[in-house]
């Protein structure tokens, strides 16, 4: 008689034959064992065909998923609103156990909603640190630079306002950290 935890290791390694080989085969998952009860899982996520639908139609799937996510909104809204104090407690706990993850959570979706109101991207090009402000050196990309230096030029994207000057000295400083 074998031990349970070895009959386990077999049954898994079982499954997972099983499950490649009919993934191949027949384009969907076949549950179970093989010699115990079988279960078929037929259903249209794991069809090979749908996935191929998927990434043809992305627009229609696009069209789907906001459809479920308003017709959602309402439940999404109550569920909030009955359980939030366990919210609030969530992010409190996580808060208080990791708060270096959580300044830098803050900081790059603080400055990604006010970068989206100004209509700029937001594609950063070092690492996040502290005391650092975000540089756009152009309507897409930043340059996280300590602020003396993103102060030291009053600049204007928009405007292409003295951004030679400022870009000149935060691809500086980017070298110099690079080469550190």
């Amino acid at each position: 008689m074998l031990s349970k935890e070895l009959q386990r290791k077999i049954d898994i390694n079982q499954y997972t034959i099983l499950t490649n080989y009919n993934l191949h085969k027949y384009g969907y998952i076949k549950v179970g064992i093989k010699d115990t009860k079988q279960q078929w899982a037929k259903s249209e996520f794991w069809s090979l065909k749908h996935h191929n639908w998927q990434t043809n139609n992305p627009d229609k799937i696009k069209a789907i998923q906001r459809k479920n996510y308003e017709r959602h909104k309402n439940e999404r809204h109550k569920y909030y609103l009955k359980h939030k104090q366990m919210f609030v407690l969530n992010n409190q706990h996580f808060k208080s156990r990791h708060p270096d993850e959580f300044r830098k959570i803050q900081h790059v979706a603080s400055n990604k909603c006010n970068i989206k109101r100004r209509c700029f991207g937001f594609i950063p090009l070092n690492d996040y640190f502290d005391d650092c402000v975000a540089h756009h050196i152009n309507k897409d990309l930043i340059i996280y630079i300590p602020q003396d230096i993103h102060r030291s030029f009053y600049h204007s994207v928009l405007q292409n306002r003295n951004m030679v000057e400022i870009n000149s000295l935060a691809f500086t400083w980017l070298n110099l950290q690079v080469v550190m």
